[in-house]
C-alpha cells in the first residue's frame, strides 16, 4: 500500500506524485532566493544573518513588480477576508510586506545549514524562553503552538536548539502539488538540508511514534495546527479532525496532537511573531486552555482560544499571515475560490 492510500482522507492533498511541470509561475522568487544566499557566502557567517532583512526588502520589491500572480492572489485575499480595512495605497503596502517576510523566509531557510551553533542563536530574537525553563525544571514536556504566521518555524527551532533547547518540529518536507521541476531541482534540496539538519518529524511518512517518545522524555514538541484541511465529502472525517471558529468561518483542525500532549501531561505554550522596525521576532508566552478533556469537542474548544490569538496577531499586522499567498486559502476557509 503506498504511502499516500494510506494516509487520513484530508492529508492526502498536501501530498503528489504527478509528474511536476517545468517551470511554474513565481519560481522567479526561488531563483533570486537562492542567488542572494549564494552571494551572501562571500560575507562572514557571523554577518549574514543581518542583513537578510536588507535584501529580503530588496527581493520583495523585486517580487512585487515581476510575479503578478502573487501580488493579485495577495490581493485579492485581503479584499475578500478584511473587506473595506484598509485603502488602496496601506493594502499595496501589505503586500509589499507580505512578499519581503516570503523572501526572508526563503533565504533564512536556505541560510540555516550554513550557520554555527553560536550564529543560529542570532538568527532572531526569541522572547519567553523561560517559560520553557520553568517547565523543564519541573521535569515536564512542552508543547509548542505556532502557526503559519510570521517567521518559518525552522528558524524559531534552530534558535531554540542553539540555546540548549531539546525541540522537535513537526513538518510535512515534501514539495506540494504544482510545484516545478525547476523548484524540485534548484530550491528544495536546500530546504531537504535544513530538514535533515532540524531533525524535522514527517508525520506522513510514520515517524508519529516518535511524538510519543518526544513527551516520555520531556522534550519540546513544535506543532503548527492551523493547516485548515480540506475534507473530502465521500469519506468519513477523522475523528481527530474537528471544525473551529476562525475569522468567522469554520476551519478544520486536527486535534490529535494538542490530545497526544494533554494525556501526557505536557505544559502547553505559544509562540507567535511580531516585528521590530529592524527585525522580525516571535515571543513565548502560556496559554490558558479552557478544557481539561480529550474528547475532540473539548479540544477543538482549546484549539479555539488558540486560534483566536493568531486570529489577533493577524489582524494587527496581515503581512504576517503567511497562507495569504496559498492558491486554496478559500477552498481551505470553506469559501469559493476569487475568479
Amino acid at each position: 500500500m503506498s504511502t499516500q492510500s494510506s494516509l487520513p482522507s484530508h492529508k492526502r492533498p498536501l501530498l503528489s506524485d504527478e509528474k511536476p511541470p517545468l517551470v511554474a509561475p513565481g519560481d522567479l522568487q526561488f531563483v533570486l532566493a537562492v542567488g542572494f544566499i549564494l552571494g551572501l557566502r562571500v560575507l562572514p557567517a557571523s554577518m549574514r544573518p543581518r542583513f537578510l532583512l536588507h535584501l529580503s526588502q530588496r527581493l520583495g520589491a523585486a517580487w512585487y513588480r515581476s510575479n503578478m500572480q502573487d501580488v493579485r492572489r495577495v490581493r485579492n485575499h485581503l479584499k475578500i477576508l478584511f473587506p473595506g480595512r484598509w485603502e488602496d495605497r496601506e493594502m499595496e503596502t501589505i503586500v509589499r510586506q507580505q512578499l519581503s517576510l516570503t523572501a526572508w523566509n526563503f533565504m533564512t531557510l536556505n541560510l540555516i545549514p550554513t550557520l554555527s551553533r553560536e550564529q543560529s542563536a542570532q538568527l532572531l530574537p526569541v522572547e519567553g524562553m523561560a517559560h520553557l525553563d520553568a517547565l523543564r525544571n519541573e521535569g515536564r514536556a512542552t508543547l509548542l503552538l505556532g502557526a503559519h504566521v510570521g517567521p518559518y518555524a525552522y528558524p524559531v527551532a534552530a534558535v531554540l536548539l542553539a540555546h540548549d533547547y531539546p525541540v522537535r518540529e513537526v513538518g510535512h518536507a515534501r514539495p506540494r502539488q504544482g510545484s516545478s521541476w525547476l523548484y524540485r531541482q534548484l530550491y528544495w534540496p536546500r530546504v531537504a538540508n535544513t530538514v535533515a539538519h532540524l531533525q524535522v518529524l514527517n508525520t506522513l511518512e510514520g515517524q508519529q511514534t516518535e511524538l510519543l517518545e518526544i513527551f516520555r522524555e520531556g522534550q519540546i514538541l513544535y506543532l503548527l495546527p492551523d493547516q485548515f484541511y480540506i475534507l473530502d465529502k465521500e469519506t468519513p472525517p477523522s475523528r481527530h479532525v474537528m471544525p473551529v471558529e476562525f475569522l468567522g468561518r469554520k476551519v478544520n483542525l486536527e486535534t490529535g496532537g494538542l490530545r497526544l500532549a494533554k494525556r501526557m501531561g505536557a505544559g502547553v505554550l505559544v509562540v507567535l511573531p511580531t516585528k521590530s522596525q529592524d527585525t522580525y521576532f516571535v515571543s513565548i508566552e502560556p496559554i490558558e486552555l479552557p478544557t481539561t478533556g480529550l474528547s475532540p469537542a473539548d479540544l477543538a474548544e482549546d484549539l479555539r482560544v488558540f486560534m483566536g490569538r493568531v486570529e489577533q496577531c493577524i489582524l494587527e499586522r496581515p503581512y504576517l499571515w503567511r497562507d495569504l499567498r496559498r492558491a486554496d486559502l478559500m477552498s481551505r476557509l470553506g469559501m469559493e475560490n476569487p475568479a
